[in-house]
């Protein structure tokens, strides 16, 4: 079996390709849309020579590191390196060396995006079971306020399913997006999915005195270890008389055994 060839399926004439810097602290992010430049960066990472390396090695990468994100036929191919080694979206690891600082460091400067954490760095979710400074640190954040509240009901089938109460006496909306956060050495951190999701852009009523459940599906996590975990909820509206008075964020936490 031959060396794999990590853009084999990006489509460089038909997509923008950005190049990540990940100091640390914060990722930065650059845009080429040249299709030439393009094509000649996905023609040089295919065209190395890579050996199969274990997960574990991920641990050995420092920062800076650097990736890579281009569109193919299925989407987009998400690659991260450092130190030598390649971490793929699937957590799969290749060694092979290939200069993308260099890439990063030419390409201009003018549209360059910074965040201040590693959540949007390609496969953070991998680098970051090896290295939190890839999560966001979320502290402590409240079950309760002012009369609305989110608690949790059950863990089953890689499914949380959370309440919302709302006591407050005034009108409330809310959508489908939620966070999740874990728990690690005592400190709690926002943990990126291991596949994108995108969720539906909704907004739901839930009258003064009301309730609903919300079922947050898991599945673009994979696999979760035991832990305590918390479902965020955020962007809450509150509505009096038409008018938003303010956006909240609840918690509500579960553990995964």
């Amino acid at each position: 079996m031959g060396s794999p060839k990590l853009l084999e399926k990006a489509d460089p004439a038909n997509s923008a390709m950005t190049i990540y810097c990940f100091d640390g602290k914060t990722t930065s992010e650059k845009w080429i849309f040249e299709s030439d430049l393009e094509e000649k960066i996905v023609e040089e990472i295919n065209d190395l020579k890579l050996r199969p390396a274990s997960r574990s090695s991920i641990k050995d990468i420092k920062t800076p590191c650097y990736g890579i994100m281009v569109y193919g036929e299925e989407g987009p191919i998400k690659l991260a390196t450092g130190n030598g080694l390649w971490v793929l979206q699937d957590g799969s690891v290749y060694k092979g060396q290939y200069d993308l600082a260099s890439v990063f460091d030419n390409v201009s400067d003018n549209d360059m995006t910074t965040y201040d954490d590693g959540l949007r760095f390609p496969n953070s979710a991998w680098l970051g079971a090896y290295n939190t400074a890839y999560y966001r640190k979320a502290g402590d954040m409240p079950s309760e306020i002012s009369g609305v509240s989110l608690s949790f009901v059950e863990y089953k089938d890689n499914v949380v399913t959370v309440k919302l109460r709302n006591e407050s006496g005034n009108d409330y909306e809310y959508g489908l997006y939620f966070a999740l956060q874990k728990q690690i050495d005592g400190e709690w951190y926002e943990i990126p999915p291991v596949k994108d999701y995108a969720f539906t852009e909704l907004a739901y009523s839930l009258p003064a005195g009301g309730s609903a459940d919300l079922d947050c599906s898991l599945d673009h996590y994979g696999k979760l270890d035991a832990g305590r975990y918390r479902i965020e909820k955020e962007s809450f509206i509150f509505v009096t008389d038409g008018v938003t008075d303010s956006h909240k964020s609840l918690v509500a936490e579960f553990e995964i055994k």
